[in-house]
């Protein structure tokens, strides 16, 4: 056939060389130009198949009419709707069928490409594909070949496939845009792995699985949920999976089309030496499919594609990424190459997911799962929290299992293992001093040199046992607690780890002397304590306080280290790190000009650390980090100008870390910090649509690191805070409307992350923001019930949480700032006396924060502000009907008392220049509200003028 010929002469050579010879070769047929072209562009994505496209249902070609005359009417006893889908080797249409009276998708091979080989097959696939009956799988109703005339009158036999037609999104595409996050993600697949274990059941194999083959229906839709066969039980978990974890919807696998049966004769698995003998998509291609050696396949085979679909939906790239590279050299990266590992994209896959994934892809079939049911099985074990069978159940891995089912229960078993441990690490202790002092007493009796001799080996034999628990704790303390780190839920049981840890390390440490390598450790078990007790920018347990004084011990250690080896690497970076501990701390505590010595310190080491081996990114980002720290100080200090431009600096780091590496998730997640301290500088400074722009770039950048670490609680509330933000500056630009659907998605974001981990002091801090944000909104709105009823909620949650910590600043202008916009809503809805009260109980919470913390110019503004309000409220009261003169008098006093503060504190920042632009009208408005005060006092004495003497 010409359009075979014209294909084998061009794929043969340089792609640059190809489009002289098309033109040579098609120059009097465009048709037959564009077709070779198709086979072409199929080639070198790797799918000399018939078809690439799906029977899916897109919309590409809102003008049906416009394509009648570009196909067929009819095929056989079909009529053609309209193209829904192309690729190289043929078509796909929707079709209508009279009898009886349904939709279909109706596949079409291409002109010229139809051998009497693949009619051969096509005619036994489809005796073999009429037996799945599963509701996971595209049903096939026919295949058979009609004779077709084009417009011109030729006429030529048309191969087809007739099959059910689905209406539904491609896993990738419906799993990203309805933001299924990675356990719903899983769910779809072991779904899928039913479907296919009913296939091969009946003896058949895919071939060619893929996302792109796989659509997802809504229930909704009328879609009916797939059922675990009642004769495998293997695919289902061992206790109720279903009703535990039940996918979003229903996948169904589409294009059993290259489909084999087990028992095949037809040997369609060689590598491409002729049109259309490879059959697949190659990306997703086990080993033993692009080996080209038929015998070798078997159900095998589909599990493999299943592990990379598994892979890529959950990392979201390819885990051998053959896009580019011809058939052979894809064929030699599959047979050869080890897959890029799962928690290379992420640490949060890192254990039972990555595991699943690996053992799906075995390159050994022998070692894969076996069956599809078997794969999943183990997936479904892994969402219940059950240990998976995919690797021996070791007790640390079993413990990690058990947390996640028992939360409530794994803060009491894990300090009981640490307590276990740690005896042994005291009865350790104990022979080592046993042994020490044994040995001071026995040399002054004897003094010869074998008795000498003896006492040192046995001195030795206590220092080696020591040290050897010494490790075994630390390994499985630690270990433990890494292991939990990310897991919700289990914020106490990791402080019980971490303090028994220190308890027991402090004791080898009392030991050890100055041992530089126990310093170490005890400086950073010192540290992870500090974190989970208060660190606000992680899972904390909301004791500040507590945070700090660990921090501090950590820093004290660092020192000592640094005293011992004044230049070692690793001793000024761990130096720099509890600088960096300290300061967070310090800040959140409200001691800002603290909090900025020891983060000003912590940049420093950094930057000699970063001169000194230019060749560290780890070293490069923290100076850019630091850029951000100093930026911040200077933003609270009220120098706007400096903190945009340390911020400038951070960002222009951070962005070209992504140049360099646009995986790079850590880059991401640091850029996104500096977009939203970017953006909340210029909306205090009145800049509102650059602050949007910041916001929304902020926003995007976050889903994508999201989407990298879709479990991660870290991740997901950076995706909270960017749509928070992008709220705040839709419903100052007057867009209330769309602020609140920010909000509301920030909100369910946090209540599910309060749900998995209610001891969480952050979330439970975040999501009384998500409330705020809510009253603003309406507020802005001028829906003061509404308003009120979030607002309310803002202030009792910022109750409890200031309750639970006391030391904590933020949550205490949290409060402060609930209490002050109670009152503002209450003087809309006219009640004046009880916002007079709910506003003086903001001031006071207002003068007690600012007191902690003068060098903080914005809470000092915020608490003159409030002073005003509270001013202008009793203003009000002081003129209200029926109020007696002596009431007014007394409430007006108040009022100028109040005014006269907020002036005073406002032009003390306005001459420090420390007032932004909206601090400026706030001012103004209190000098306004002063003057009217004056007028009513003139008008008193005016009034009472004729009655005096």
């Amino acid at each position: 056939m010409r359009a075979e010929a014209v294909f084998k002469e061009l794929v043969e050579l340089p792609k640059e060389q190809r489009r002289a010879l098309l033109l040579q070769r098609c120059g009097d047929d465009p048709e037959l130009a564009r077709f070779v072209e198709r086979l072409l562009d199929s080639d070198e994505r790797g799918l000399t198949r018939f078809l690439e496209t799906p029977a899916v249902a897109r919309d590409k070609f809102d003008n049906a009419a416009a394509e009648a005359s570009s196909h067929p009417r009819r095929i056989g006893r079909y009529e053609i709707v309209r193209k829904i889908g192309e690729g190289g080797m043929g078509v796909v249409y929707e079709a209508r069928q009279e009898h009886p009276n349904r939709t279909i998708a109706l596949k079409v091979i291409a002109p010229g490409m139809a051998s009497r080989q693949l009619l051969h097959r096509f005619s036994r696939e489809a005796e073999v594909l009429g037996q799945l009956q599963h509701p996971g799988i595209a049903h096939i109703y026919e295949a058979g070949v009609a004779e077709v005339r084009t417009a011109g009158g030729l006429a030529y036999e048309q191969p087809y496939l007739a099959m059910e037609f689905i209406s539904g999104k491609p896993l990738g595409d419906y799993c990203r845009d309805r933001g299924i996050d990675a356990r719903g993600r899983m769910a779809l697949v072991a779904s899928v792995c039913d479907a296919v274990h009913h296939a091969h059941q009946k003896g058949v194999i895919h071939r060619d699985l893929k996302p792109a083959n796989i659509l997802v229906v809504d229930e909704d839709a009328g879609a009916s949920r797939p059922e675990v066969p009642r004769g495998d039980r293997r695919a289902e978990p061992s206790s109720g999976a279903r009703s535990m974890f039940s996918p979003p919807a229903v996948p169904k696998i589409l294009d059993f089309g290259v489909a084999r049966a087990t028992d095949s004769d037809v040997h369609t698995v060689t590598m491409r030496t002729d049109v259309g003998q490879l059959l697949g998509t190659v990306p997703y291609m086990s080993p033993e499919q692009v080996s080209g050696d038929p015998q070798q396949l078997d159900v095998r085979s589909d599990v493999y594609s299943l592990g990379v679909i598994l892979y890529e939906i959950l990392a979201g790239r390819l885990p051998i990424d053959v896009r580019e590279r011809s058939i052979p050299e894809a064929a030699r990266m599959i047979r050869e190459d080890e897959p890029s590992r799962l928690s290379s994209v992420s640490t949060v896959f890192r254990g039972d997911v990555e595991t699943i994934v690996s053992r799906a892809m075995e390159k050994e079939r022998e070692r894969r799962y076996q069956t599809a049911a078997d794969l999943a099985a183990d997936i479904r074990r892994y969402l219940n929290d059950e240990p998976i069978v995919a690797r021996p159940p070791s007790a640390l891995y079993q413990f990690g299992k058990f947390a996640r089912r028992n939360k409530a229960l794994v803060g009491g078993v894990a300090a009981t293992f640490v307590a276990l441990v740690a005896g042994v690490v005291g009865v350790s202790v104990f022979a080592v001093r046993e042994s020490r002092q044994r040995v001071i007493a026995e040399r002054s009796l004897r003094e010869t040199a074998e008795a000498r001799d003896a006492e040192t080996r046995q001195r030795e034999r206590a220092e080696r046992r020591f040290n050897e628990v010494r490790a075994l704790a630390n390994a499985m303390i630690f270990d433990v607690h890494d292991g939990l780190d990310k897991v919700p839920g289990t914020t106490e049981a990791r402080e019980r780890l971490i303090s028994t840890a220190v308890k027991y390390l402090d004791s080898l440490a009392a030991e050890a002397g100055n041992d530089v390598g126990l310093l170490k450790e005890l400086c950073g078990a010192y540290s992870r304590l500090g974190h989970i007790l208060g660190r606000s920018s992680q899972m904390n347990l909301g004791d500040t306080k507590g945070g700090l004084e660990s921090c501090t011990k950590a820093l004290e250690l660092a020192r000592r280290v640094v005293e011992i080896l004044p230049e070692e690497e690793q001793a000024l970076l761990a130096l720099a790190r509890a600088h960096e501990a300290v300061g967070a701390a310090q800040r959140v505590l409200g001691h800002t000009k603290d909090a900025n010595e020891h983060m000003q310190a912590h940049f420093e080491i950094m930057k000699r650390l970063a001169t000194a081996h230019p060749e560290n990114k780890e070293y490069r980002r923290t100076v850019a980090i630091g850029h951000a720290n100093i930026g911040r100080m200077e933003w609270a200090m009220g120098h706007y100008d400096k903190a945009l431009e340390y911020f400038a600096l951070s960002r222009q780091s951070h962005e070209a870390a992504i140049r360099e590496d646009a995986g790079n998730v850590g880059a991401k997640r640091d850029l996104t910090v500096v977009l939203i301290r970017i953006g909340e500088v210029l909306k205090q400074t009145g800049d509102l649509k650059g602050a949007l722009a910041q916001f929304e770039q902020a926003l995007v950048l976050c889903e994508e690191v999201m989407a990298a670490n879709p479990q991660d609680p870290f991740s997901r509330e950076g995706v909270a805070v960017a749509h928070t933000c992008v709220g705040h500056a839709l419903v100052d630009l007057d867009r209330a409307d769309e602020g609140i659907t920010h909000y509301m998605k920030a909100k369910e974001i946090r209540e599910r992350l309060h749900k998995d981990d209610p001891r969480d002091f952050r979330t439970r801090r975040n999501l009384a923001v998500s409330e705020f944000c809510l009253g603003n909104a309406y507020q802005g709105m001028k829906n003061y019930q509404s308003a009120l009823v979030h607002f309310r909620a803002y202030a009792d949650k910022s109750r409890k949480v200031v309750e639970l910590d006391p030391n904590y600043v933020v949550a205490r202008r949290d409060l402060a700032i609930a209490l002050q916009r109670v009152a503002e809503t209450l003087v809309e809805l006219g009640d004046l006396d009880a916002a007079a009260g709910e506003m003086r109980a903001s001031t006071e919470v207002y003068d007690a924060v600012a007191a902690k913390d003068a060098q903080d110019a914005i809470v000092a503004m915020d608490a003159a502000v409030a002073h005003m309000e509270l001013g202008r409220i009793l203003l009000k009261l002081s003129r209200r009907p029926g109020t007696s003169p002596d009431s007014a008098d007394r409430l007006a006093n108040e009022a100028r008392e109040r005014l006269e503060r907020s002036i005073a504190r406002l032009e003390e920042l306005d001459a420090a220049k420390k007032l932004p632009p909206k601090g400026q009208e706030r001012l103004a408005e209190a000098r306004e509200a002063l003057k009217q005060v004056a007028i009513g006092a003139d008008a008193a004495a005016a009034t009472l003028a004729p009655s005096l003497p």
